[in-house]
Formats: structure tokens, C-alpha cells, sequence
């Protein structure tokens, strides 16, 4: 992230980090953690959204990860200690995958 962007610039990071049986989001969460710019804005792709069973989500049984809330939200609350929102997107097309966006109070 360094070479990328200055530690206090405003962007968005979009996640979609998940290929077969691997699933790195929680480590890269944590890259993100030290990285230290608490201006970021989280876009994670194929993510459980509440009370819309129409869009799609990732579940890996075998690992017990689902792509929800309750196995994020520790990491979260480490990459933005002064707080922050989240929300989820409520519609989609094509596909219909779920997101969340987690963005600094």
C-alpha cells in the first residue's frame, strides 16, 4: 500500500479475495490493519447481506467460513478504532452477489 497510496489519502479498497478453498480475507484485513490509513473505505464482494436471501454469498463449510458479519467484524473493529458504518448493498443485477461497505465514522 505504501507505493500506492500516502497513509492519510481517502480511497476505496475492493475486496474480492477468495479463489477455491482459499480464502485470505481475514489476512489481508490484516495487511490493511497495518497499513495504518484509517480513511479507507471497504467494499467486500460476495458478502452475506441481512434480510435478502436473493443475493448470492460465499460459504466454505469445509473451512466453517461464511462470508457474513459475524466473522469480520473483529478485524473491522481493529482497522478502525474511532469507529465506523457499515452497510450493504439492498439490490443488485446480473448475478445478484451481496456487498457490504465499511467506511470510518
Amino acid at each position: 500500500f505504501d507505493a500506492i497510496l500516502p497513509h492519510d489519502e481517502p480511497a476505496i479498497v475492493f475486496i474480492d479475495s477468495h479463489w477455491g478453498a482459499n480464502n485470505p480475507l481475514i489476512q489481508e484485513l490484516e495487511i490493511i490493519r497495518k497499513f495504518g490509513n484509517r480513511k479507507l473505505v471497504l467494499v467486500i464482494h460476495d458478502f452475506k447481506v441481512p434480510d435478502h436471501p436473493e443475493l448470492q454469498f460465499d460459504t466454505y463449510p469445509a473451512q466453517n467460513i461464511v462470508y457474513e458479519w459475524a466473522w469480520i467484524e473483529k478485524s473491522i473493529e481493529r482497522i478502525y478504532p474511532d469507529g465506523y458504518t457499515k452497510r450493504y448493498n439492498e439490490t443488485a443485477t446480473g448475478a445478484k452477489v451481496g456487498v457490504i461497505i465499511i467506511e470510518p465514522k
